[in-house]
């Protein structure tokens, strides 16, 4: 499978690029390589995320059918750090990269959940297209500042992850409950829309749906950050 760049074409290699079962003889090193395999599976997720919000802005059909085939590519991921990173040979690990060991399995779980939501948004905006939906300009509005605000606490929550970053764990922080809060705002101007029927109601669900996934992802986001917390 080829994702497009502009100018340019790059190829993302199936299965997992950094961890073999050979490394588990040395598992300090082989802890080292995990992490940029669950910090490659983080940058693979971000862009499933990103080109469905650009699915769900813009319309385009391809970039509905590149978050699906890149959710393939994640799961088969996902499965071989979570094998991996369950191996006894583990067990000899110093008290800090057990530590470490701890908090990048949580965080392959809440990766591979932001994968399954940026995935439900893709099917969204593809539900959106075939029935040629149109969102009024509010919504358009809400959705534009809910879908920055999730890239952004996913980015942080990611930042934090490789470099046990303080300062983007308190920003994850703080953008989780913005974006809850802008969630629930949201989702009353919604019901508003639908009870002086400025919206259609179908696509009052879409949007609804959308908002819901948004917020998921930025739980999962709050999680990443938390669990790096364990290293300090």
């Amino acid at each position: 499978m080829k994702r497009l760049l502009p100018g340019e074409e790059i190829e993302i290699r199936r299965g997992t690029e950094f961890i073999d079962e050979k490394l588990l003889a040395a598992p300090s090193i082989a802890l080292s390589e995990a992490e940029k395999e669950v910090l490659r599976t983080g940058n693979l997720t971000y862009e499933m995320l990103d080109k469905a919000i650009s699915a769900l802005q813009n319309n385009k059909k391809e970039t509905i059918a590149k978050v699906i085939e890149l959710e393939g590519i994640v799961d088969e991921i996902c499965n071989a750090i979570d094998k991996f990173l369950d191996d006894s040979r583990f067990v000899n690990l110093s008290e800090k990269e057990l530590k470490k060991l701890a908090y990048l399995k949580h965080s392959a779980i809440d990766i591979e959940r932001v994968g399954d939501h940026a995935n439900n948004l893709a099917e969204l905006a593809e539900m959106k297209l075939k029935k040629a939906l149109p969102f009024s300009e509010d919504a358009q509005k809400e959705l534009a500042t809910m879908c920055m605000k999730t890239k952004m606490i996913y980015e942080k929550a990611l930042i934090a992850l490789q470099g046990e970053n303080k300062e983007a764990v308190k920003t994850v922080q703080e953008l989780e409950d913005e974006i809850d809060r802008l969630q629930r705002v949201f989702e009353a101007n919604h019901i508003r829309r639908l009870k002086y029927k400025i919206c259609d109601p179908l696509v009052g669900i879409i949007f609804v749906d959308i908002l819901r996934n948004l917020e998921r992802v930025a739980d999962h986001s709050t999680n990443i950050a938390n669990a790096t917390l364990l290293g300090f």
